[in-house]
């Protein structure tokens, strides 16, 4: 076999991955490591030269693998994805999706074949912009419990298509390891927010309505929370990604004071979407 082949990580290797898995937030903790990869070992791919693939499943209900960080040289990268491609034929999964990439770094993906499937930009609030208070309404946002789960897949269903719905494992992790907060109307779940916070970075890396209450003001509340949280946990910026071709997503985040930071991520696929 080829010094450069990939190959499940071994239990040594494993060890040594652990920080700067953890530094980069591919997994949140050491525990987590071994936890999905006693159960798919082929989850950790390296090789002799000290290349690292962390894949899994896209979505539980699509075959899609994806690769969750890719860490080689670009001159390795086809070589790489080549045979990630060969992993994903080998536990019946169609396609294999990117990470998401820097679009002046797609180049490797796209000489391997892949193409854009999609492009988010990146909005940025910085701490010291003046604050907004959630209009609220008959909207009462809560932080969720895992009680909510059924509401929370079903808002997240209601907003996305297939390609983009959560399963219930993103959801009983994001309870376990970020903040989900859920919109409500006369108790019944409309909308929710997803934050993390690292040191004093916070991302905002979900915000969806139902489509019945858009252009209503949950939005606009559910943002202005989701910002509160931050600032109240010691967060100093908050980040968030959207699609480039969702215009009134946009025009709702440079209302609420974010700022376009020019820069573009893309998401690549083999197939024709």
């Amino acid at each position: 076999m080829p010094a450069f082949h990939l190959h499940p990580a071994t239990p040594a290797e494993l060890k040594r991955l652990v920080r700067p898995l953890t530094a980069a937030q591919v997994v949140s903790s050491a525990e987590e490591l071994e936890r999905i990869t006693s159960l798919d070992p082929w989850r950790v791919q390296v090789n002799a030269r000290g290349d690292v693939a962390v894949l899994g499943r896209w979505r539980d209900h699509l075959p899609f693998l994806a690769i969750e960080a890719l860490w080689c040289p670009a001159s390795r990268s086809v070589d790489a994805l080549g045979q990630i491609r060969h992993i994903a034929d080998e536990h019946a999964m169609t396609d294999v999706i990117s990470p998401s990439t820097p679009a002046e770094d797609t180049a490797p993906y796209i000489e391997a074949g892949m193409h854009v499937d999609t492009l988010v930009a990146t909005y940025r609030l910085v701490r010291g912009a003046p604050a907004r208070s959630p209009v609220l309404g008959a909207t009462a946002i809560r932080t969720a419990r895992p009680s909510d789960l059924r509401a929370l897949l079903d808002v997240d269903a209601r907003c996305f298509e297939p390609f983009w719905r959560y399963d219930r494992r993103h959801m009983d992790r994001f309870l376990a390891l970020g903040r989900l907060a859920l919109a409500e109307v006369e108790g019944q779940a409309v909308g929710y927010t997803l934050c993390t916070l690292h040191g004093v970075e916070g991302l905002l890396g979900r915000l969806c309505v139902v489509p019945d209450w858009r252009r209503q003001g949950v939005g606009s509340a559910l943002v202005r929370d989701a910002v509160a949280y931050v600032w109240a946990s010691g967060g100093r910026v908050v980040t968030l990604s959207t699609q480039t071709d969702n215009a009134p997503s946009q025009a709702l985040y440079r209302r609420e004071g974010f700022r376009d930071t020019g820069r573009r991520y893309a998401f690549l696929r083999f197939g024709q979407g």
